[in-house]
């Protein structure tokens, strides 16, 4: 049960990024898959596992695009991966202690700021990469 399908409209035109941002909504759909066998809970370990390693690649990869076309809404950018990593890390934190019920709200955050984050800092992103030349 995929919660999140992947569109052209979600596309930011620059490959490496739209390859990363589709790694981010398969585990937020095998995250759904498993929630939906009442398996949540046994996979959100493992998910966040994947979900940390990912960011920190993904926002590596980013910064290196900043620095290189020196992106004059990189502060900004970064301000906003910081909350991902805060709000994933404090997630963590309450399923480690045994808190129940989280993966509903794991799930529906990370919809969400995958949406937000995509359809509206990304496709900035993209669009000043792409007129610098980076698809």
């Amino acid at each position: 049960m995929a919660i999140f399908i992947w569109m052209n409209k979600y596309n930011v035109n620059v490959e490496s990024i739209d390859l990363q941002h589709k790694k981010l909504v398969d585990l937020l759909n095998t995250l759904a898959e498993a929630m939906s066998k009442g398996k949540g809970n046994d996979v959100l370990h493992s998910i966040f596992d994947e979900l940390v390693d990912y960011t920190i690649y993904h926002f590596e990869e980013e910064d290196k695009y900043f620095d290189q076309i020196d992106y004059p809404h990189s502060n900004f950018h970064r301000e906003e991966h910081k909350k991902l990593i805060d709000q994933v890390s404090k997630f963590q934190t309450e399923f480690e202690t045994n808190k129940k019920g989280i993966s509903i709200e794991v799930m529906r955050f990370l919809k969400q700021w995958l949406i937000d984050h995509i359809s509206g800092t990304d496709k900035e992103l993209g669009k000043f990469l792409n007129r610098s030349g980076i698809k």
